[in-house]
């Protein structure tokens, strides 16, 4: 019964201070700038993406799992993010955030991992519940006790390039 009266009151309190919630599926490319810290461009995977974002007002908050495939393995990640919305026109909008996902690479060992970065995102609102995005960014990505084949530790920076939908209520 308690868990009814809390989503009660979350339901409530959503109509009552602007808040709207949506999820967000996507698919990123991670081209890379710099690996373990020396400038080597090349390609850090692809990923598959999925979020919970809340809005309040010009506030963003999303917390997700991101399924990606890089030069170490598959990898596993659970980005936050907090950002900020800023309409252009009715029909389209950009949002800013800033990002910090712990994660695990998926190897054996799991060894963990972390990331931090920004995005910028150029938003079209298609359908009254419906925003096609995309999106452009800078993130570094380190897991420090993989000692791949070369004896280095992973740490890369990427400029992610993805395209994700949003579907709202």
């Amino acid at each position: 019964m308690k868990k009814y009266i809390i989503l009660a009151v979350f339901i409530a309190a959503s109509s009552v201070f602007g808040i709207t919630n949506g999820v967000q599926l996507g698919v990123t490319a991670y081209p890379g700038i710099l690996f373990d810290n020396k400038f080597d461009p090349g390609y850090s995977g692809t990923s598959f993406d999925a979020a919970y974002t809340i809005a309040v007002d010009v506030w963003r908050f999303e917390a997700g799992l991101s399924f990606a495939q890089s030069p170490i393995g598959w990898q596993v990640m659970l980005p936050l993010r907090a950002g900020i919305a800023v309409g252009i026109s009715p029909a389209f909008g950009s949002e800013f955030f800033l990002e910090g996902a712990p994660g695990a690479a998926l190897s054996r060992p799991l060894l963990a991992m972390y990331a931090f970065g920004a995005e910028a995102r150029f938003v079209w609102h298609a359908l009254p519940r419906f925003d096609v995005i995309a999106a452009l960014g800078v993130r570094y990505t380190a897991c420090p006790l993989y000692n791949g084949s070369t004896g280095v530790s992973y740490a890369v920076l990427d400029v992610p390039a993805g395209m994700s939908v949003r579907f709202g209520w």
